[in-house]
Formats: C-alpha cells, sequence, structure tokens
C-alpha cells in the first residue's frame, strides 16, 4: 500500500480488477463516519491525477456523495458545469433567478433521488393554482430547467428516471395585445415630442424593432442612403458579480435566425435620424457610434425607456404600458392596411408565421370580418 502524506487517501493494486485504486476521504455521514470514494487507473500516476480532481472538488465544496446529493446541490452543479458556455448570459441569470427564487425555497431541500414525477406535478400545480399566481410562461422555463437537469442526473448514474416525464403543464393563456390605436397613436407622437426620447420612440413605431434591438444599434447598422436598418444585435441586462449591480452589456447573437434582418425605414425616421446625427456633430457630442445613446454617450438600460414612455402615454391620456406598445402597434397598423402576413412576420423578426398569426389572432379576426363584409357587398351588388 501507497499511503499518502496529510491525510489524502492512499493507493493499492487491486487483485480483482486488475487496477490501481486509490481511496479519498470525502466527508462524513450523518453518525460521523467517514466516507471514502474510490477511483481507479492503469499506473499510481493515473489514480494520483484522479484523486487530487476529487480531492479539489471536496475542497470547493461542489462533490457532493450521489445517495445524499439534494437538488439544489444538483442543479447549481449541472447550471455550473454543462450550462455556463452554451446559454446565453440573459438565459443563464433568468435560470439563476428562478432556481434561487422558486425552485430551491421550495423543493431543492429534497434528496435528488427521492423526487418521483407526483412531486415535480404537485410542486407545478402549486405554483399555478394555489396562490402562487405563476403565468405559464414562468412554469415552461421552470420545466426547461428541470427537464434537461434530470436527463443529465440520469446520464451522471445519480437517479434512475425522469421526475419529469409525464409532466402536465396548465393551458396556456392568450395574452391580450396592447397596441395604440390610430387616434391613441396620434396623440402619444405629438405629446412624445416634449420627450428626450422623441426619435427613439418614433423609430421603434416605424420599424416594429424591439426595444433591446434599437438600443444596441451602431451608426454603421443604418445605411441612410438606402434607407435601411440592420437588426443583428440587442442589449441586456446582467449582474455584474464584481461591481454586484446590474450592467448592459451587448449581445451578438439574436433571440432567433430570423431576428437578424433588414427593415426598410420611413421617410420621417430617416429625417430624423439626418437631423439627430447633425445635431450631435455639431455639439461636438461623442456617442461612441451608438445610434441611441445615453446623456453620457453608453449604452442604455431597457427600463429607462419605459419610464419615459409612461410619463409620454400619462401626458396623453393613453392607459397603455410598456415598450411592446410600439412593436404590436406597428404590426395593427400593417394588419389594418392589408400588408401580407408572410411579410409582416419577416419585418418583426418573427421565426414562423404561426408565431405571428398566433399573437396577433384577434387581427385576423378582424379581417375575416371584413372580408365576410365585401361578400355582403358583393350580393348587394347584384
Amino acid at each position: 500500500m501507497n499511503k499518502r502524506n496529510n491525510n489524502t487517501g492512499s493507493i493499492t493494486y487491486h487483485k480483482p480488477s486488475g487496477k490501481y485504486m486509490g481511496r479519498v476521504n470525502v466527508g462524513r455521514d450523518i453518525n460521523g463516519k467517514m466516507i471514502r470514494k474510490c477511483v481507479y487507473g492503469n499506473t499510481e500516476g493515473e489514480v494520483a491525477k484522479e484523486m487530487i480532481k476529487l480531492q479539489a472538488q471536496v475542497y470547493d465544496e461542489v462533490y457532493y456523495e450521489p445517495s445524499r446529493m439534494l437538488l439544489k446541490q444538483w442543479l447549481n452543479q449541472w447550471l455550473n458545469t454543462y450550462k455556463i458556455t452554451s446559454l446565453k448570459q440573459q438565459t443563464l441569470e433568468l435560470y439563476r433567478t428562478l432556481i434561487d427564487t422558486i425552485i430551491n425555497p421550495k423543493i431543492g431541500d429534497n434528496k435528488l433521488k427521492d423526487i418521483k414525477p407526483i412531486h415535480i406535478q404537485d410542486f407545478i400545480n402549486k405554483l399555478y393554482n394555489f396562490g402562487e399566481g405563476y403565468s405559464t410562461s414562468t412554469l415552461q422555463k421552470i420545466k426547461n430547467i428541470l427537464n434537461p437537469a434530470f436527463k443529465l442526473a440520469i446520464k451522471n448514474k445519480l437517479i434512475n428516471e425522469n421526475p419529469c416525464d409525464g409532466l402536465q403543464l396548465p393551458r396556456p393563456k392568450q395574452k391580450q395585445v396592447e397596441a395604440f390605436t390610430r387616434e391613441e397613436q396620434n396623440r402619444f407622437e405629438t405629446k412624445a415630442k416634449e420627450s428626450s426620447f422623441y426619435e427613439l420612440f418614433i423609430f421603434a413605431l416605424d420599424t416594429g424593432a424591439r426595444s433591446g434591438e434599437i438600443l444596441a444599434l451602431n451608426w454603421n447598422d443604418i445605411d441612410l442612403k438606402k434607407g435601411e436598418v440592420k437588426i443583428s444585435k440587442t442589449v441586456i441586462s446582467v449582474k455584474d458579480k464584481v461591481k454586484e449591480k446590474l450592467v448592459v452589456k451587448v449581445q451578438d447573437t439574436p433571440k432567433t435566425q430570423s431576428a437578424n434582418r433588414l427593415i426598410p425605414l420611413t421617410n420621417r425616421c430617416i429625417d430624423l435620424l439626418k437631423e439627430m446625427k447633425k445635431k450631435r456633430f455639431q455639439k461636438g457630442f461623442d456617442d461612441h457610434n451608438i445610434v441611441f445613446c445615453s446623456k453620457a454617450g453608453t449604452y442604455m438600460f431597457p427600463k429607462n425607456l419605459r419610464r419615459s414612455m409612461d410619463i409620454v402615454c400619462n401626458k396623453a391620456n393613453i392607459n397603455k404600458s410598456g415598450m411592446h406598445v410600439f412593436r404590436h402597434s406597428f404590426v395593427t397598423r400593417l394588419f389594418e392596411e392589408n400588408v401580407p402576413i408572410k411579410v409582416i412576420s419577416s419585418l418583426i423578426g418573427h421565426n414562423k408565421i404561426e408565431t405571428t398569426l398566433n399573437i396577433y389572432t384577434h387581427l385576423t379576426q378582424d379581417n375575416k370580418v371584413d372580408a365576410i363584409k365585401v361578400l355582403n357587398n358583393l350580393v348587394l351588388a347584384k
């Protein structure tokens, strides 16, 4: 037997397997008895390397005895090992928030091996039905976390079955899409002239771009001669772990591939952008190539736009809120002018036409009513 120093374990030759075996102390059980983990290799050197890795895990508190591992421990390991490099930063932050604020407080202290499908179903039911009031969208995101985490737990031989198998989510409710009426849009535009965000608001109304996409725009994304804007990135708010505060970052991977798109600009958008660029040049203001920047010439937080929009809506006596109102109003105006649904879907960056149809069902219903009116007029004309 090859004893190692500092109580770091031992290496012996294991005759039944024909390999070298190392034993590492990984902690104590509830009775205080030492728990040892065995690792194997063809040479003592291989075993020593594996022992060092295991000892580092124990020291960093990322190793857990499989039979005692809690769900919250596995979710932490799953996120930091498997998802840290594959998820967009905004999605990673969202997953951490959902795990820390919803999943762990309610079921995180359960042993991983003891969780059954009925426990997960009961967890979801309570989130939806019994005073929690979480949306079906949030429940779907929770499933998107638990399901792959359990699948990888099976691959790591921590559990035998996926507790998310057969999970029934509540049927999603159709969201009410809010858009300005033509009269409301006129009132908003009039009052918006008093806002420092006037050009941005008009840009949003005339392009249907998402607020994050608008705030990420650089001047090289806009071709004023051709009259078009290239959408290829977005800004996100993420927590800076060093500064321990929210910061704005540009994410150059789109929401979907179709989110990368060219949008023609209206004449008034072109005029406003030209005038905005001219004024900045005259004042010697350095916008760091950012089209819609802060007073300091930096990227803005998306939440700042909502506050300013709410102020304008209040002045215009409009009871609507949220930057998506601009996007919905853009689509509504196009529907009203009978622009083909395929063109609308392409302009707003939807991956599938079905997505546009599902969101704007009420508008397609209005078109059906108008179509029947046309038939009625044809009959009356005979």
